[in-house]
């Protein structure tokens, strides 16, 4: 006999396979409709906001399913074969993987970018790199979505990064 089991929406939501950015925008909305008690009103809004506002300036940008994503085009499109691809350490705030490059964005507030997770994203990028040259944009956003920094720019070439992105959003 089969009976119905309740599934709450948070758990729903937690395993929403994404296949869009807008979707992804949509999940980490939803997800974070409620305010956790140990969190201010003020870091609540904030992060929606930037969420947001990062999305309409770079609207390819992913920020779910990052190692599947990393896994996929490392063997389809950088020959790395299966059984040798490292997973890297660390999920990104976002992300986007673009025939002109490797685009990593972390959000000052969401988590703090440590020189061990530097390390890891580089250590992740050789392993690619020393296949096939990709370039690696590691780009740092401040609270407000606002762009603040490189802190890698593994690329020859001599646009910022804000450019080269919007380039890789506007194509896809």
């Amino acid at each position: 006999m089969k009976t119905d089991k309740y599934v709450p929406i948070d758990t729903q939501l937690k395993n929403w396979k994404t296949k869009t950015p807008h979707d992804d925008v949509l999940k980490f909305l939803m997800l974070k409709r409620n305010k956790p008690n140990r969190m201010k009103e003020s870091t609540y809004a904030l992060q929606k906001l930037q969420i947001e506002k990062i999305h309409r300036d770079f609207p390819s940008l992913r920020l779910y399913g990052f190692h599947k994503e990393a896994k996929k085009y490392a063997i389809e499109k950088w020959n790395v074969y299966s059984e040798d691809y490292e997973r890297p350490i660390g999920l990104p705030d976002a992300y986007i993987f673009d025939e002109s490059g490797v685009f990593i964005i972390e959000i000052e507030n969401h988590s703090r970018l440590t020189d061990t997770r530097i390390d890891n994203y580089y250590t992740w990028w050789q392993q690619i790199d020393g296949i096939q040259y990709v370039p690696l944009y590691l780009m740092e956003f401040n609270r407000f979505g606002e762009f603040q920094r490189d802190v890698i720019k593994e690329s020859f070439d001599e646009r910022p990064s804000t450019e080269i992105l919007n380039e890789c959003c506007t194509n896809t």
